[in-house]
């Protein structure tokens, strides 16, 4: 299992993938356009599990956190970086939804 790991409010989340593929895509593409976004500023990044208006921001990052037992999310608009870790309904397929990617 390849970990990916992706920049968050509050640090790094790792992310296991079970194709090695899939952990170099995510790691090459998604997770270093997610982080540069934060570091530049133009990827809000509030409170794992939050949503809150993007005040100043057109995109935002929401994470499920690993505590969370929820299966379903429906984000403000705006959130187009997802990233799950919670272990429940988790897919093996990170994707960031900017688009339809």
């Amino acid at each position: 299992m390849s970990i990916v790991t992706v920049l968050g409010a509050s640090g790094t989340i790792p992310v296991p993938f079970n194709s090695s593929v899939a952990a170099a895509v995510a790691q090459q593409f998604i997770a270093k356009a997610i982080s540069a976004g934060i570091i530049n500023h133009s990827v809000y990044t509030p409170a794992y599990d939050t949503d809150p208006p993007l005040t100043g921001f057109s995109v935002g990052e929401f994470v499920i956190s690993s505590t969370n037992g929820g299966t379903s999310f429906a984000p403000l608009a705006g959130y187009t970086d997802i990233v799950n870790n919670s272990t429940k309904g988790r897919d093996d397929h990170r994707r960031r939804r900017r688009g339809a990617v």
